[in-house]
């Protein structure tokens, strides 16, 4: 359905209306769909990872072998002293 005396391309045309302005967009088209694609393979790679890594933690802070942070009150200066002298200290002051 070409019109006659149009300027432009004359190979498509728009089936409701017949102009000839029309714009290709099958990349558009891929580019949503390998954006889409990126974002998928980020959650399914990312959220294993994150979930590992809570366990991780989780893990070692269970196992009682937990240094805990102290501080000099003279010099201000602070250090780190396993659990079970801390557990210690926690029972001496009291």
């Amino acid at each position: 359905m070409a019109k006659e005396g149009v300027k432009g391309q004359n190979i498509i045309f728009c089936p409701n209306c017949g102009e000839n302005k029309v714009l290709n967009m099958d990349g558009a088209s891929s580019l949503a769909l390998f954006l889409l694609g990126c974002v998928l393979f980020l959650f399914i790679v990312t959220i294993p990872v994150a979930i590992g890594i809570w366990i991780y933690i989780y893990r070692k802070h269970k196992k009682g072998s937990r240094k805990r942070q102290f501080s000099c009150q003279a010099c201000k200066h602070t250090f780190f002293v396993e659990a079970d002298t801390a557990s210690k200290y926690d029972e001496a002051i009291k």
